[in-house]
C-alpha cells in the first residue's frame, strides 16, 4: 500500500519487480489486499474521522474528479479500474494524508491499524476506532 499510495508506484509496476525477484504476484491479487482491508478497516476509520471533521469551524477538502478505467462516465479517483478499487484507494489516500498530516509516519501507521483493527470488533463496537485516531498519544508514540 506505501508503494502504491505514497510513493505513488503503480500496481503494474509492482507487480513486475515481485516477478523479477521470483514471486509471481499478480495485479489483481495486489488490487484485492487494497480492496479488501480498506472495506473492513480503513473506510470505518475514514468514516470516523469525517465525523470529527465535521465538527470543526473550518474545513478543506480536495474533491478532484478522475475517471474510473471500466466505468463509463462516471468519475473517482485516478486510474482505478472499477468503483470498489477507486473507493479502497480514496480511503487508503485518506489514511496517508491523514497520518503525514499528524506528523506519524505512514508505513508504521498503516502496519499499526493492521495490527490491532482485525481483533478490535468495530462492527459491533466502532468506538474502539478511538483508540487507532492519529491525534491518540499512543498513536503518535508508537507511529512517528
Amino acid at each position: 500500500m506505501v508503494q502504491k499510495y505514497q510513493q505513488s508506484m503503480p500496481l503494474y509496476r509492482q507487480e513486475r519487480e515481485w516477478k523479477e525477484i521470483g514471486i509471481p504476484l499478480s495485479r489483481a491479487t495486489r488490487a484485492n489486499w487494497v480492496i479488501r482491508p480498506a472495506e473492513d478497516w480503513l473506510m470505518p476509520l475514514v468514516s470516523r474521522l469525517q465525523q470529527d471533521l465535521l465538527q470543526q469551524d473550518v474545513i478543506h477538502a480536495d474533491e478532484t474528479p478522475v475517471q474510473v478505467h471500466k466505468e463509463k462516465g462516471r468519475k473517482n479517483w485516478l486510474f482505478s479500474d472499477s468503483p470498489k478499487g477507486a473507493k479502497a484507494s480514496a480511503a487508503v489516500y485518506s489514511i496517508i494524508e491523514t497520518a503525514k498530516a499528524n506528523d506519524l509516519n505512514p508505513f508504521q501507521y498503516l502496519k499499526y491499524l493492521f495490527e490491532h483493527l482485525p481483533n478490535a470488533d468495530i462492527q459491533r463496537h466502532p468506538e474502539h476506532l478511538d483508540d487507532v485516531l492519529p491525534w491518540n498519544e499512543i498513536i503518535q508514540q508508537n507511529c512517528k
